[in-house]
């Protein structure tokens, strides 16, 4: 959208993650920090597939970003945490459950995408 070009830019890619997610029909997303790398894959009936991976330096801040649309609390990185969203996409109106886990190289998070 023409609004999302002035927006920062971790703010356009968590919108991609979800923008491209939701347009590949997945059930789920997973963005999944490694060591060197955050892991960004989506499931499409039952199979998990690599959409993309995300320099490691940024990983707070998508997670960040995510947690916030979620109205989770963003200073809270120990504990596992849930929130929902509710985003308009060309595929009509979905709502988003969202989970966060920490792990050892930092929060996981998996996005469930359910038609509403």
């Amino acid at each position: 959208t023409s609004a999302d070009l002035s927006a920062p830019p971790i703010v356009r890619l968590v919108n991609k993650i979800i923008a491209d997610a939701i347009q590949k029909r997945s059930s789920d997303i997973h963005v999944t920090p490694e060591k060197e790398i955050l892991m960004v894959s989506i499931r499409v009936d039952g199979i998990m597939h690599p959409l993309f991976s995300i320099p490691i330096g940024l990983q707070s801040a998508v997670v960040s970003r995510i947690k916030l649309l979620a109205g989770m609390d963003i200073a809270e990185r120990r504990r596992p945490q849930d929130g929902r969203m509710r985003v308009k996409a060309a595929r009509g109106v979905k709502d988003l459950r969202i989970s966060t886990v920490p792990t050892a190289f930092g929060e996981s998070v998996v996005i469930r995408i359910l038609s509403s």
